[in-house]
């Protein structure tokens, strides 16, 4: 029999985050990441690609799909000054 991956039972909100959090540090991601962090990244990914501002809100419920596109480009601009300090 094949092993199951899954219970049949919801999960908390801590429960998530921790999957959130241990799948970014897995894939090799440093710093703190949280369900949010994975719905920001998705909205930066799909402006970025050319998605239209209203279909990237509509599908991650964002009212400011810059706001956060732009507080993601400062947070990583942030993040790569401090690998320079770091090396």
């Amino acid at each position: 029999m094949a092993h199951i991956w899954y219970q049949d039972r919801p999960l908390g909100v801590n429960a998530v985050a921790k999957v959130v959090s241990t799948l970014m540090s897995r894939a090799g991601f440093k710093g703190q990441y949280t369900n949010h962090s994975l719905q920001v990244m998705a909205a930066t990914r799909m402006f970025n690609a050319g998605v239209e501002e209203k279909v990237v809100k509509e599908k991650t419920g964002h009212k400011s799909v810059l706001h956060d596109a732009e507080k993601a480009v400062i947070r990583d601009k942030t993040r790569m000054k401090v690998a320079k300090i770091d090396n």
